[in-house]
């Protein structure tokens, strides 16, 4: 494996969520290139793969176990990363959970479960783990959203909701922390490939039509963790929502918020899509 020559986060601590494969994996490796200690949060023997690739690169990764669906979960995650490193520097809101019902067979079950991961997860994440950064003049937040937020679809309708909760959340929660000199962002990924973009729904890919030349043109984890990465460029108290179509040509649309938070972005890559729950990877990190 490659080893990137920078330590942009050393002596920082980055926590992912959903990092066990797809694209949490590859932020996750790409913080720790980057100097970065990094905590890995999900089931312990799913990060296993994580936890190997970040050690070849001569650096230590921290697993703890995280349901971000459960407030318990979350709590002893926590209270763990507390008292073994004191703080929290970075926290990337990754992992996820898809579902490709139509309206038809949409049940309140089914939502709810959707909104405990795709929804509640990151605000309990940043309720837990906020403290942890708060005081201390500098930190990022990354939710992860979805492209799927911008095209008309009869399926995955839970899904994109949440998702679209995601960007008002972030837009609310930059604006009261970004005095604070903590910025947020959110990604909104589409089409990467990862092992559980091999199985999207149909719909969802002919939505868009720039997505239908995805089989070609899809980047890899890789080159997204490189973006997610990136020291932030924006001041706090601003957000930049950056998108690119996944046709891959050179230009890109920006729309500049008022208030919120940063992009981390810093190549027009394409972006991302998995399928996952509440400690597995997001389809579309």
């Amino acid at each position: 494996m490659a080893t990137i020559n920078s330590e942009t986060h050393a002596g920082r601590v980055a926590l992912v969520t959903g990092a066990s494969r797809g694209i949490g994996q590859a932020i996750a490796t790409g913080l720790a290139e980057r100097g970065a200690q990094v905590v890995l949060g999900g089931h312990v023997d799913d990060v296993s793969e994580t936890t190997d690739r970040i050690a070849k690169i001569g650096r230590p990764a921290l697993t703890v176990a995280l349901d971000v669906s459960d407030p318990s979960s979350i709590a002893a995650a926590r209270d763990r990363v507390k008292a073994e490193l004191g703080r929290v520097d970075i926290l990337v809101n990754n992992a996820g959970m898809f579902e490709a019902a139509t309206w038809d067979d949409l049940d309140y079950n089914l939502w709810q479960r959707v909104m405990a991961v795709d929804l509640n997860g990151p605000m309990l994440m940043c309720k837990a783990f906020l403290p942890l950064m708060r005081g201390r003049g500098w930190g990022r937040v990354i939710n992860v959203g979805s492209a799927t937020v911008a095209i008309a679809s009869p399926v995955s309708i839970a899904y994109r909701t949440a998702k679209m909760g995601v960007v008002g959340f972030t837009r609310a929660l930059a604006a009261t922390l970004g005095d604070e000199g903590i910025t947020i962002n959110v990604v909104l990924a589409s089409l990467t490939r990862t092992a559980m973009s091999e199985g999207l729904p149909e719909a969802i890919v002919k939505a868009s039509s720039a997505a239908r030349s995805f089989t070609e043109r899809q980047s890899r984890p890789i080159s997204r963790a490189a973006s997610s990465c990136s020291p932030p460029t924006t001041p706090a108290g601003s957000l930049v929502k950056r998108s690119w179509p996944t046709a891959g040509t050179p230009s890109h649309s920006e729309h500049r918020y008022s208030l919120a938070g940063l992009s981390s972005y810093n190549q027009p890559a394409t972006q991302a899509a998995t399928t996952s729950g509440a400690d597995g990877s997001n389809p579309h990190v």
